[in-house]
């Protein structure tokens, strides 16, 4: 006698409204002690999923043995955890097989349930400015309707939700603007993570810091923002990407420069606040790999459009002109070029952006790598208003001394600016899920 099942439940359970997964489990008749399961996943496209499967007796209170679980290709699956891309399955569950014959079950409730889920934004709302004690944060399924307002870059931050997964890093030899530390190499990351859908504003940091002038410290150069590109008091400012910003502003002069690096920062630092006020503790810049993951959303080419370079030569390019805000003598307010297909702007010009790795020239593959070294160089990632095309691709990558704020490229936009440009670096922020 095989298995009798009198009466089959189902249920579909996400961890988030985000995203969510239905199912339908369907005995076979005449029963042969196999349970058809159809499930739909819905989410981002091209996000994989970590999805589970359990069985239920209800009328028993007990959990059942369901290990047996067959793909539509005929492979066994892990009912443990299997990473789906969204779209609907048929899968087979032998309850014989797990249950044993002669098994009579009045109730079954088959459940699946997709884990590590979360709403695709994240908001922290600034409004309160430097006074406040604490700055709220919530989350949003969907970009508000009409798009991203003036207030989502200015008195808010919006963070995307970025699904880890196995990429490669650096550049082929063929591309055009390569460069020799841009090697190829095979990279892992295993910890989701929010990153900035814009560059951070001006108006975002006065928020914070609660000025955009920088206070003299004691041992380092320092000089007032007053916005190499485009200052505080010309129209529109407020929406501009934060210029002249120095590292130890972002993390702080004594721990936020730590070798190696560790997650303290100084509490008076960009990142500090920000943490304290929020209590999202992994806030901090995000890793050159998480950058370049989440730059490329799955593109293998040089640009995130899926396009590559034109050529090398010393000239604007096709390209990059609906995506990057480049070869031009000032920054443009985040958001006017076209995002990536997570929804993330300016990943390409605009302002350079601190990474939180040392300076290496050399990368090699590596799970969640975050890089020391001892040198004074950070990475920065994505080139800058003043950048030549070769500077505005995913792999493109520069030393910065925290020191100072002089890339050391050759701008095409003017000969004369080749390693004597100031003002050009900004940041983005990050924050990884444990």
């Amino acid at each position: 006698i095989g298995l009798c099942v009198l009466w089959c439940a189902v249920a579909g359970v996400s961890a988030f409204a985000a995203e969510s997964i239905s199912i339908t489990a369907t005995p076979r008749y005449p029963w042969n002690g196999k349970v058809d399961l159809k499930f739909t996943i819905d989410g981002t496209s091209g996000t994989k999923y970590d999805t589970s499967f359990t069985a239920k007796d209800v009328a028993g209170g007990t959990n059942l043995t369901m290990k047996t679980l067959t793909k539509s290709d005929g492979t066994a699956a892990n009912v443990a955890k299997e990473q789906l891309l969204p779209g609907t399955y048929n899968w087979v569950w032998n309850a014989t097989a797990d249950l044993g014959e002669g098994t009579v079950l009045e109730r079954v409730v088959v459940e699946g349930k997709t884990e590590g889920q979360h709403p695709l934004y994240m908001v922290i709302d600034l409004s309160a400015g430097s006074s406040a004690k604490s700055y709220p944060v919530s989350y949003l399924n969907a970009v508000p309707s009409g798009g991203w307002s003036d207030t989502y870059k200015t008195t808010k931050m919006v963070f995307r939700y970025i699904q880890p997964d196995a990429f490669k890093m650096g550049s082929p030899s063929s591309e055009f603007g390569r460069k020799s530390n841009e090697e190829q190499h095979a990279v892992t990351l295993t910890k989701s993570y929010y990153l900035g859908v814009f560059e951070l504003t001006a108006m975002q940091y006065k928020l914070v810091m609660g000025s955009l002038k920088y206070p003299p410290v004691p041992g380092r150069s320092d000089y007032e923002w007053a916005g190499f590109s485009y200052g505080e008091g010309k129209t529109g400012w407020e929406k501009h990407p934060m210029e002249e910003l120095k590292y130890f502003k972002i993390r702080g002069n004594t721990k936020g420069l730590s070798q190696p690096i560790t997650t303290e920062v100084d509490s008076d630092s960009l990142v500090g606040l920000l943490r304290a006020r929020t209590g999202l503790s992994s806030l901090d810049l995000p890793t050159e790999a998480q950058w370049e993951f989440a730059c490329r959303a799955g593109r293998t080419t040089a640009l995130y459009n899926g396009k590559n370079l034109v050529n090398d030569g010393r000239s604007v390019d096709s390209a990059l002109a609906d995506i990057a805000v480049y070869f031009t003598p000032s920054t443009a307010a985040v958001g006017t070029k076209n995002p990536n297909s997570l929804g993330l702007y300016d990943m390409y010009g605009n302002v350079w952006e601190w990474c939180l790795d040392w300076y290496v020239s050399k990368l090699s593959a590596a799970t969640d790598p975050v890089v020391n070294s001892t040198s004074k160089e950070k990475v920065c990632k994505g080139g800058s208003h003043m950048s030549g095309k070769r500077s505005c691709r995913s792999a493109s990558r520069y030393n910065l001394n925290i020191d100072r704020l002089e890339i050391s490229e050759d701008y095409d936009y003017d000969p004369r600016l080749y390693e004597i440009t100031v003002g050009t670096v900004g940041a983005r922020l990050c924050v990884t899920m444990d």
